[in-house]
């Protein structure tokens, strides 16, 4: 019976942590759906192929408590730390992935945060955005927004 609550307690802590990785809010409220087992892959792959690092452009004091005080977003933590890849924005380090992503637009930036450090990039793949924004957790497949944007795509 003890190994039984062990048992129990270790896959209720396990579901907390998996919960506290990705926060996605629409209009202010959290979303409450589970993100499939790709979801964290499509973001980071959304990093990837970044062409610019536009942190000069992007990044101030204190732009990260406003990012989370936005009412649309999603934002990923990454444990442990990683090195991202980019197209052509160079190599960044990230604890958080963060972007605004909304039902009628897509993010001006991605924002990455490593420790107190706050990074930017853009000019990311329209393909790896929708190929994100079909990820039912996320509810944005059927906008009219991003069935227009999956038209206009080859």
């Amino acid at each position: 019976m003890k190994s039984f609550f062990a048992l129990m307690l270790v896959v209720l802590s396990g579901a907390a942590v998996a919960n506290g990785q990705i926060q996605i809010v629409r209009d202010g409220a959290a979303v409450e759906a589970e993100p499939g087992k790709t979801f964290t892959a499509h973001v980071v792959s959304l990093v990837e192929s970044c062409d610019v690092d536009t942190t000069q452009w992007a990044v101030h004091d204190g732009v990260w408590t406003e990012l989370l005080e936005s009412p649309d977003f999603v934002r990923l933590s990454l444990v442990p730390r990683r090195t991202i890849h980019t197209d052509g924005a160079g190599d960044i380090a990230a604890d958080e992935i963060f972007l605004r992503l909304g039902v009628n637009s897509t993010p001006g930036h991605i924002y990455l945060k490593a420790g107190d450090r706050v990074s930017a990039c853009a000019k990311y793949s329209p393909k790896a955005l929708l190929t994100l924004a079909q990820e039912p957790a996320l509810n944005l497949a059927t906008a009219r927004f991003w069935v227009d944007l999956a038209k206009a795509l080859p």
